[in-house]
């Protein structure tokens, strides 16, 4: 039994090791999944890249032009609302919120989904409808919003994240875009190939002429419409309807930066930010569900449940369905399986290495659970590790299961 006993400790501490340098997870990801599957989006290097220390001290600096017009943007909105609620009509809320909620496809379903994600393919006439559709939200165009989500993807949570969750959750939501950027940003962000991007000629025509399309469909489209087809006057129709929907549409959109990487579960990675919610999905066309995303980024739908809260991955099946999208990507369920067994697995085996070498490793080893002393390989599973706090043998068993299942090559052996 001592000899048991030395054999389990040392396995302890080695596997201990292993999981501070994260070498399980990274194995699972880079077996997991079949050679056509596995294939990062071009130009999106692997997700445990991390920045190198430069040295220097980084001292932050305001773009007061920035905040100042982010002030304003907000003092005109909050004035439209006033106006608004003044007005003896009663504003249609209705018809700004189908108006961004087309404009959001743009950015959803074209600037995050296709351009930067490469999750599906496009033909001509879509990829124009995108960009147009893109304006409504005035995001930025297509080149910068993809570099600077390639580097968030490629750096999450570092200095070279550029909407830095780990900086705080006002300058993940909006303080990034009112700062000047961290010398470690400017510095991957000339790393980034974005020779793909720039190919399109799509792209090219939109930075090009791109304060001119967001500036009419920010602006003057919901102005004059509102004007001339629902009778308000100017200042209603400019500052309630063009301004006022504007601004919410901007604040629901950073929330996937900020509330998705703050508030939430993770049912497929514990080890990163970014997380499930709900709430977010509503307010981004789909997109809260975080840890998905950053877990399976290749994947067309950014979440496992398909239209739940996911009006975008409705667009773009409608859109395959007219022939205008197709080779749409998806992750294979078998290894999401195996991610979210890995994810519940990893919190037991980390809760028993955390307290030291416990009995229950080598009551693991010899086949019986130290509580309730019942045989593991038949009644003792991974809900009675979870409910006496041991380790049992049926974790190991659950873990290699659903390993195998997702990759029946591997033999379990590595454990």
């Amino acid at each position: 039994m001592d000899s048991v006993s030395e054999g389990v400790q040392g396995f302890v501490v080695r596997f201990h090791k292993c999981m501070q340098e994260g070498f399980f997870s990274r194995l699972l990801i880079s077996q997991a999944m079949p050679p056509t599957e596995v294939a990062e989006p071009i130009s999106i290097p692997p997700s445990d890249a991390k920045t190198e220390k430069s040295g220097k001290v980084y001292k932050k600096q305001i773009i007061w032009f920035n905040a100042t017009m982010f002030a304003l943007l907000h003092l005109l909105a909050l004035n439209g609302l006033r106006l608004a609620w003044q007005y003896p009509k009663t504003p249609n809320f209705w018809i700004g919120f189908w108006y961004s909620l087309v404009g959001g496809i743009g950015i959803t379903a074209g600037y995050h989904r296709y351009w930067c994600h490469r999750t599906y393919k496009a033909k001509l006439p879509l990829r124009i409808f995108l960009m147009f559709l893109s304006g409504v939200a005035g995001q930025e165009d297509i080149f910068l919003w993809v570099r600077d989500h390639r580097l968030h993807h490629k750096y999450t949570d570092t200095d070279a994240d550029p909407y830095n969750i780990s900086r705080g959750f006002f300058f993940a939501h909006m303080g990034w875009l009112m700062c000047r950027k961290h010398p470690e940003v400017l510095a991957r962000g000339k790393e980034i190939d974005m020779s793909d991007v720039l190919a399109d000629p799509v792209v090219r025509f939109q930075r090009k002429y791109y304060f001119l399309i967001a500036t009419f469909f920010v602006a003057v489209v919901p102005t004059l419409f509102c004007m001339y087809v629902l009778g308000y006057p100017l200042a209603v129709s400019f500052c309630y309807y063009g301004l006022f929907r504007y601004t919410l549409m901007l604040h629901s959109a950073w929330t996937v930066n900020s509330l998705a990487h703050y508030y939430g579960y993770k049912p497929y990675d514990n080890g990163i930010s970014s997380v499930e919610n709900v709430l977010v999905g509503f307010l981004a066309n789909g997109e809260g569900f975080h840890n998905y995303h950053h877990t399976f980024p290749y994947d067309y739908s950014t979440s496992e449940l398909s239209y739940y809260f996911n009006v975008t991955t409705l667009f773009i099946d409608f859109m395959a369905y007219i022939g205008q999208a197709y080779d749409r990507r998806r992750a294979d369920i078998s290894f999401v399986k195996a991610k979210t067994t890995w994810v519940v697995v990893k919190e037991v085996l980390l809760a028993q290495v955390d307290g030291g070498v416990k009995e229950g490793w080598i009551a693991a080893a010899v086949g019986r659970c130290p509580d309730c002393s019942v045989e593991v390989d038949t009644e003792c599973g991974i809900g009675s590790a979870i409910r006496c706090g041991k380790l049992s043998k049926g974790v190991w068993m659950i873990l290699q299961d659903s390993a195998i299942e997702a990759f029946p090559t591997w033999t379990g052996a590595v454990l």
